[in-house]
């Protein structure tokens, strides 16, 4: 890993364990980039290539579920591999990609979020 990479990685090691500014699992990552919060995106590699979400023509417009995207008003959701679908919405929100092998920092369902800033309805 680059040192930049690596740096992220050990800040969100250490939000994760002081439970700060930072999401892992699918479902908190995915409610954090529909709220624009995500300010590095961690993946791990190899994805976990399974995993499936629905997106929206606007790139903030994820969600685990086709229901949950049509209650967003998208009338015309598709359903897209999980690292394919955050990877789009990470470029649209501006945040930052930081691929980390699942052996030096394995993650739930693969994926993390170091946050821009956090809120009461923001899960971790």
């Amino acid at each position: 890993m680059a040192a930049h990479d690596r740096e992220i990685a050990d800040i969100f090691i250490g939000r994760r364990a002081l439970h700060g500014a930072a999401s892992e699992g699918l479902a908190a990552t995915v409610a954090a980039l529909q709220r624009g919060q995500v300010s590095a995106l961690l993946l791990n590699h190899p994805p976990a290539s399974s995993l499936r979400l629905w997106t929206g023509p606007q790139p903030s417009r994820i969600a685990l579920t086709e229901d949950e995207l049509r209650s967003f008003g998208v009338r015309a959701p598709h359903e897209d591999h999980a690292d394919e679908a955050l990877v789009r919405a990470l470029v649209g929100t501006g945040a930052e990609l930081v691929v980390v092998p699942q052996d030096d920092l394995p993650l739930r369902d693969g994926v993390g979020a170091l946050l821009r800033y956090t809120d009461a309805g923001t899960p971790s």
